[in-house]
């Protein structure tokens, strides 16, 4: 598009329990999340692609903002280090 201006698109995006690894606690009837894989939830994986396209054909910048479980650190490490501040 001739005469715009770049945009900056910014997305929330949270991760989900994949459906195969979904477990049920039965007493309490809340899902067991501990050792559960994640995946980016659909509809924020549309948001996303939508993004990119139009950055694209726009310029600019795309800024993900992402909630849910760091990979690989235990909850005694999080918090800590330079992405906490």
């Amino acid at each position: 598009m001739q005469g715009c201006d770049p945009v900056r698109i910014a997305l929330l995006i949270k991760q989900v329990p994949g459906l195969d690894d979904v477990r049920m606690d039965e007493e309490t009837g809340t899902m067991i999340r501990e050792g559960a894989g994640t995946i980016i939830n659909s509809l924020d994986l549309h948001a996303l692609q939508k993004a990119l396209v139009i950055r694209s054909l726009r310029g600019g910048k795309v800024t993900a903002l992402l909630m849910g479980p760091l990979p690989g650190r235990s909850r005694s490490q999080r918090g800590t280090g330079p992405w906490s501040r």
